[in-house]
């Protein structure tokens, strides 16, 4: 399970920011200074796939049943349904206001997948320097300016993306283990 989370963040995170992390550095992004640490705790069982959701209870004799998601009672849950698929939970909801808050100039919401939640804490953005100019003026006249805006948008992308997933996991918890019932009035 370990192995294969790995790979999927690795992966995703290639596709965003074009490097391919090394499982140190991946670990090393669970812990970054922007993600909560409550929220690192999280990504780190994660990865490890140390929840007890799906096909940990099928070996389980009368806990069977406990496999499928609690909500929407057709799929073998996973960290990945939970946080992505699910029809029935909040999470459409969640996902949808991050993306909101998410400022247009500096490039498209990325396309959120279980590798770019595992591995959020690897995202960053490539400098976005305006046009027509040659690289020195805006290397001279931009760079401290766009560095610093650019270290911040990658910021909000970090901790939009760890807190509303960590949000959806909560709020399922929270309604399976406690029967809580959300609504997008709550």
């Amino acid at each position: 399970m370990t192995t294969s989370n790995l790979d999927i963040t690795r992966y995703t995170i290639q596709e965003i920011t074009g490097n391919l992390e090394h499982n140190s550095a991946i670990w090393a992004g669970c812990r970054n200074k922007d993600i909560q640490k409550t929220i690192s705790q999280f990504l780190f069982k994660a990865i490890h796939g140390a929840y007890c959701v799906g096909e940990y209870w099928l070996n389980i004799p009368d806990y069977e049943h406990h496999a499928k998601c609690a909500t929407c009672h057709g799929e073998i849950e996973s960290i990945e349904h939970i946080l992505l698929e699910c029809p029935n939970n909040s999470q459409k909801t969640i996902w949808k206001l991050a993306k909101d808050i998410w400022p247009a100039n500096f490039g498209a919401w990325p396309r959120i997948k279980l590798g770019t939640i595992l591995g959020c804490g690897n995202l960053h953005l490539n400098k976005q320097t305006p046009g027509g100019q040659n690289q020195n003026e805006r290397e001279n006249n931009n760079n401290n300016e766009a560095n610093d805006k650019t270290k911040g948008a990658a910021r909000l992308l970090r901790i939009l993306i760890s807190e509303s997933a960590y949000l959806i996991w909560i709020i399922r918890c929270d309604s399976t283990i406690n029967e809580k019932t959300y609504t997008t009035d709550n």
